[in-house]
Order: C-alpha cells, then sequence, then structure tokens
C-alpha cells in the first residue's frame, strides 16, 4: 500500500505542487494559495518518518549479506515501517484534500480572469523571475551555512535547492532557456547532497 517508491513518488510531487502554487503565488498574490501549501506541507511531513524508515531498510538490505549480524536491526524496522503505515493510513483519513482542490480550483479561475496583455505578462514574467531568483539567493545562502560535520546543514540546502530546482522545471517551458542537460545536472546535484 506504501510502498517506498509510492512514497518517494509521493512527496516529490508534493513538493512540486507546492514550488509551483508558491510561484502562483509570487506572480498573483491574489491567488491567496498559502493554506493550501500550508496543508501540503503538513501532509509531506506526515510521510516523513515513513520515508526515512524506508530509505535505512533500502540501506541496511543490501549490506545484509556481508554484515548479517545487522538482522536483528532490519527486523526492528521493518516493525517500525509497519506502525509508522498503520498510523498514516488514520491520520490521512483526517487531511483535508477537498479545502487544497477548492483553493487550487479558485487560485486558476482568478488566473484566468486575468487582462491578456503584454504588460501584464512582462508583469508576470518579472514576478516569477523574481520568485526564482530569491529561492536560488536562499540556496546560495544554505551553502553558505553549510557546516560539513552537522549533516542537517547539507538538508536544508538540499531542500532550498529542490525548491528551486522545481521552480525552474516549472517555468522551464516558458523560458525556453533551461536545457534537459541543465535539468539533469541539477538532479545528479541534487542526488549528490
Amino acid at each position: 500500500q506504501y510502498s517506498e517508491a509510492a512514497v518517494h513518488d509521493l512527496r516529490v510531487a508534493t513538493r512540486r505542487l507546492i514550488s509551483t502554487l508558491e510561484l502562483v503565488d509570487r506572480i498573483h498574490p491574489e491567488a491567496q494559495l498559502r493554506e493550501a501549501r500550508r496543508v501540503l506541507k503538513r501532509h509531506l511531513e506526515m510521510f516523513g518518518p515513513l520515508r526515512d524508515v524506508q530509505v535505512q531498510l533500502l540501506t541496511i538490505d543490501k549490506m545484509l549479506s556481508s554484515f548479517p549480524e545487522l538482522q536483528g536491526f532490519y527486523d526492528f524496522l521493518a516493525k517500525r515501517e509497519g506502525k509508522l503505515t498503520r498510523r498514516l493510513g488514520s491520520e490521512l483519513k483526517r487531511l483535508k484534500i477537498g479545502k487544497i482542490r477548492k483553493s487550487i480550483a479558485a487560485a486558476a479561475k482568478k488566473l484566468e480572469a486575468l487582462p491578456d496583455t503584454p504588460a501584464a505578462h512582462r508583469e508576470m514574467r518579472a514576478a516569477a523571475i523574481l520568485a526564482i531568483e530569491t529561492a536560488y539567493n536562499r540556496v546560495i545562502e544554505r551553502k553558505q551555512a553549510i557546516t560539513p560535520a552537522h549533516s542537517s546543514s547539507i538538508h536544508r540546502m538540499r531542500v532550498a535547492f529542490k525548491k528551486f530546482r522545481y521552480m525552474v522545471e516549472t517555468l522551464g517551458p516558458l523560458r525556453r532557456r533551461t536545457s534537459s542537460k541543465q535539468l539533469k545536472a541539477m538532479n545528479a546535484f541534487q542526488g549528490s547532497m
């Protein structure tokens, strides 16, 4: 039900959606998507502990043939995965997906009602570029704050970079300046962290 691949894909899709909604908020603040982003972030956080355990299980599984003494730890993690999955099932029932849907639909209507003029297009483009520049500057701030001995500082930079990357990908078709080679390089850089 909550396989490692499904949880990973859901978290990536959620992060992409949050980045897109943030871009829309920057382009058209009246879209009022802050609440939808907040709910989606809570959704993302709900899956965090399960994702962490699943990554650990994958890692330990690869090591078991060389280190059979890890079997007890692997079994512990497998039980933890089961508990987290059951807890997540009940938490997801309380999640208000309808609110997110309504919020996004209302924002879409507001965007469709915007004037379709060259001046309006320039203004929206400038707001989008400013949002990407702000996200990029955040990456630089996080990079400068990295302390190699503290993995949390690397994690914070990686999260900031993901947001930047997803914004670039979202606007890629509009900008036509970001090549697939650049996007692959961004993905590889993210993976290296």
